[in-house]
């Protein structure tokens, strides 16, 4: 993976379950695949079924979808934040 966060070891340490995934290391790992967060919880293969890390009882697919229209909308946000000339940070 090119993120240099990623290391081999911290793969491992969370795949045999020494270490416990962070928010930070699902980010890190989310952005070395190049892909949305979401992708790493959610089972694109089986769009139709309840998804178990989701209590209320959404389909991988519900969960998905709102996903990726909170990231639009976040985009949005922040391309009208830069249109009104407000520095970020």
């Amino acid at each position: 993976m090119p993120n240099s966060l990623v290391t081999a070891d911290v793969l491992e340490n969370i795949e045999t379950g020494r270490t416990r995934l962070k928010l930070s290391d699902a980010l890190d790992i989310a952005i070395a695949l190049g892909v949305p967060l979401v992708n790493l919880f959610v089972d694109v293969q089986k769009p139709l079924e309840n998804n178990p890390l989701f209590p209320d009882g959404k389909t991988n697919l519900q969960i998905y979808d709102e996903q990726r229209l909170d990231d639009f909308e976040l985009q949005a946000e922040d391309t009208d934040f830069k249109k009104s000339g407000k520095a970020i940070g």
